[in-house]
C-alpha cells in the first residue's frame, strides 16, 4: 500500500466539502469564546466561504499551520485554577471534520471501559458502574495495582517538571 496515496485520500475526504459543513455546523453550534487570532465562531462560515479554496490547497500541501492555542484560567470548585487551552476557530473547525471522518471508523475498536473524549461515553474520572470503588466484582488487588500505577505517575511527572504539582488526581 502506497502511505502517501493513503493519507492524501484520506485528507481528501476529511476536506470533502460536505464533511466540511457538517463540522462547521457543530462548531457554530457550540459557539465558544475565540482563540488567539480574535475571529469568533459568528464568522467562520463568512471566512470559510471565502477562503476555503486557499485554506484546503495548503492543507493538502502540507503548509498550513494552525494557530498558538489561547490560555485561559478557569477557576476549581476547591479553590485555584486550571489552564484551558483555546484552539483558533478555524483550528477546531479541522479538528471537527477530522473527528467526523475518524470516529465512525475507529470508534468501534475502542474498549467499552474508554471514556475519554468518547461521544455518549462518562467523563473521564467517572468510570461506569463496573469500575467504581465498592462495586459488587471490584478486585482488591487490581485497584491497589491502579491506584499505585497513577502514585507512580504522577511522581515521575514531578520529577520531570521539576514541580511537585500533581498530574493526575487519585482517590
Amino acid at each position: 500500500m502506497d502511505v502517501n496515496l493513503f493519507f492524501s485520500s484520506m485528507l481528501e475526504e476529511i476536506l470533502d466539502y460536505r464533511n466540511v459543513q457538517k463540522a462547521l455546523k457543530q462548531v457554530t453550534s457550540n459557539k465558544g469564546a475565540g482563540g488567539v487570532d480574535g475571529m469568533q465562531t459568528e464568522e467562520l462560515r463568512v471566512y470559510i466561504e471565502s477562503n476555503w479554496t486557499l485554506l484546503k490547497q495548503s492543507i493538502l500541501e502540507g503548509s498550513y499551520r494552525p494557530g498558538a492555542v489561547r490560555k485561559v484560567e478557569i477557576p476549581k470548585p476547591q479553590g485555584g485554577v486550571r489552564m484551558l487551552g483555546i484552539p483558533t476557530v478555524l483550528d477546531r473547525l479541522l479538528q471537527q471534520a477530522i473527528s467526523q471522518w475518524l470516529s465512525p471508523k475507529y470508534e468501534p475498536e475502542f474498549s467499552t471501559h474508554s471514556y475519554g473524549f468518547r461521544p455518549g461515553r462518562n467523563a473521564p474520572g467517572e468510570p461506569g458502574p463496573e469500575l467504581t470503588a465498592g462495586a459488587d466484582n471490584e478486585d482488591p488487588a487490581l485497584h491497589r495495582s491502579m491506584r499505585r500505577f497513577f502514585t507512580l505517575l504522577r511522581a515521575d511527572a514531578s520529577r520531570v517538571s521539576g514541580s511537585n504539582s500533581a498530574v493526575v488526581r487519585t482517590r
